[in-house]
């Protein structure tokens, strides 16, 4: 009607569509990382398969060549979510595999569990960031400080506070001018 009477409408409230444009950004985002995260869980599975078989038999060298296109696609996942820490455990948790593949490293021993549990630590991490916990890099950090891409944090040290005294009943009634 304001239109056809040549009346001017109100102004467009500006701070009502930077709201919309925000939350559809969030939205967009968290479909993105949980798509993202979808597709690298189903790498890290099959990631954790191959070294669960070569872990139980040695001989099954050969399925580690095919280990090394999954863990670059994992990398390419958390390069495009910049979740940086993530991809530079996942470079080094395929070049650890290169070398069990080579034989330059044994895959046994203190090196298996290492690797196995930075596989699953990365597993742990994406579900955590699909989740959208705050705390996701809490599960990164064991394996991160394994090798080396983090340090470890320092203990918080705990304040020693002298506890007070504890007065009878008679001491506060002695201390106070009035019953």
């Amino acid at each position: 009607q304001g239109v056809m009477t040549g009346v001017e409408l109100p102004g467009f409230n500006r701070s009502m569509a930077s709201l919309s444009d925000t939350m559809t950004l969030q939205a967009q985002t968290h479909l993105l990382v949980f798509q993202v995260g979808r597709e690298v869980r189903a790498n890290l599975a099959m990631i954790e398969s191959v070294l669960d078989d070569y872990f139980r038999d040695q001989s099954k060298v050969e399925g580690l060549a095919t280990v090394e296109n999954l863990f670059k696609q994992v990398r390419g996942a958390f390069s495009i979510l910049e979740e940086n820490d993530a991809a530079a455990l996942a470079t080094l948790l395929a070049e650890r595999v290169a070398q069990f593949a080579s034989g330059a490293v044994k895959g046994e021993g203190e090196e298996a569990r290492v690797v196995a549990e930075g596989v699953s630590g990365l597993g742990l991490y994406v579900e955590g960031l699909q989740q959208g916990s705050p705390d996701a890099r809490a599960v990164l950090l064991p394996a991160l400080i394994s090798f080396g891409v983090a340090k470890k944090p320092e203990p918080v040290k705990k304040i020693r506070t002298k506890a007070p005294a504890v007065k009878t009943v008679a001491e506060v009634a002695k201390a106070s001018p009035e019953r």
